[in-house]
């Protein structure tokens, strides 16, 4: 007989965890699905090291969740300025929180970190099963069956057992085998550029700012850490990434300390470099009867404005309360009329930030001599007009538009 659930979520990563943890404090019964063994290679210097900048919204949720990882010193660190700049004009501009009002913009968080606090509230408090090292291989699709959509369910075949779910979160990264299986479409386009990941240590504080400077190839930003040290996000067109790649570290240090002259002093050190293929998709629909797509399963963006993590934990929490708002009526989860009020919930605010990412990425990479002017007319312009930055940066803090409730910072 297979096992019952109310809520399967595929995919264990940061906005899956984030969206076991939303399910089960509702008191829902949740399976978390994962493909990677549990440790997944915690401890390996080439384990992933990435970190995720995320703003005020989404340290709300993360609040909300009592998962902030207060008592982890120096594995998160707050940004209160920050500054973006053109290595090849004179543009630039700056955003401060005291412009806002607010004692920062936003954080860098570990992501390892961050689902491991997810992982121990969920084993220490909720009802919720969790299975790594598990695939999802079938999706049996009983909604389609019902005239009326109003009794969805599905049977999932996983690696050596079956699972039925009232409703199925597709949350398993860009590849995503949920919506692949449930033959939801996705546009897709290839940058053609790769991210380079690491931690440095500078010789001068980072001054809780996170820097950013385009060049030609790509964007280069340096995120402040609580040890003081910098992440590093450096994208380029991978032909560039293979050379960083095979550069002594010493020299990759000099290369990176030529980007950013003398605003952070000598690069004294380099861990180990990683690197990810960078393109975008955005999903169509983000659901079917009984499944619901968050986070890369639904959508991926340039990295180059900082909000990937940021509006994957917004779909989580979209989902979450529009299910939770559906129970108190009555409805059942997966129920397509439910699930439709999510897509119309996030699907266009998402759809502006991909163009919106899309665009920022050809104009900053473009060397044609009139976009290069217009784009130093416009980031000049734009950083002389205080309440035009304020606008810019309240968006991108997340202290702006239709936010779910555990985003709102009363919360």
């Amino acid at each position: 007989m297979p096992r019952p659930f109310d809520i399967v979520v595929a995919g264990a990563g940061l906005i899956g965890t984030a969206a076991a943890c939303l399910f089960a404090r509702q008191g829902l019964d949740v399976a978390l699905v994962e493909t990677q063994p549990a440790d997944r290679g915690r401890g390996h210097e080439n384990s992933d090291r990435r970190i995720s900048a995320i703003n005020v919204a989404a340290a709300a949720l993360l609040r909300a969740l009592e998962v902030w990882p207060g008592g982890a010193p120096g594995r998160i660190g707050d940004y209160r300025a920050m500054r973006v700049w053109d290595r090849n004009s004179p543009a630039k501009i700056s955003f401060h929180a005291a412009d806002l009002g607010e004692p920062c913009l936003g954080y860098i968080i570990d992501n390892r970190l961050m689902i491991a606090l997810m992982r121990e509230k969920l084993r220490q408090n909720y009802n919720v099963t969790i299975l790594d090292n598990t695939e999802i291989t079938a999706i049996d699709r009983r909604g389609d069956r019902a005239p009326d959509r109003s009794h969805p369910g599905l049977s999932v075949d996983l690696s050596g057992e079956r699972i039925e779910t009232r409703l199925l979160v597709g949350a398993d990264g860009a590849h995503s085998r949920v919506r692949a299986l449930c033959g939801l479409s996705a546009r897709r386009r290839d940058f053609g550029q790769d991210a380079l990941i690491s931690t440095v240590s500078t010789a001068r504080s980072h001054r809780h700012t996170a820097w950013q400077c385009f060049l030609e190839t790509g964007p280069v930003a340096m995120l402040p850490l609580a040890d003081g040290r910098c992440a590093l996000v450096w994208s380029c067109e991978r032909a560039t990434a293979d050379r960083l790649m095979d550069l002594p570290t010493a020299d990759f240090c000099a290369r990176l300390q030529s980007v950013f002259f003398d605003e952070l002093g000598e690069i004294a050190d380099c861990q180990p470099r990683q690197r990810f293929a960078l393109h975008q998709h955005h999903a169509n629909p983000y659901i079917a009867d009984a499944v619901a797509l968050v986070g890369d399963a639904a959508h991926t963006i340039h990295p180059l404005a900082g909000l990937g993590a940021n509006i994957g934990l917004m779909d989580a929490a979209a989902l979450a309360e529009v299910v939770q708002q559906a129970r108190g009526r009555g409805a059942d989860p997966g129920q397509y009329s439910v699930l439709r009020r999510y897509q119309r919930w996030r699907r266009g605010d998402n759809a502006l930030v991909v163009a919106m990412t899309a665009g920022f990425k050809e104009v900053f990479g473009s060397s044609r001599t009139s976009v290069k002017a217009l784009r130093c007319a416009g980031m000049n312009l734009a950083d002389s007009i205080t309440p035009l930055k304020v606008v810019l940066a309240r968006f991108a803090t997340g202290l702006s538009g239709d936010l779910p409730a555990l985003c709102r910072r009363h919360v």
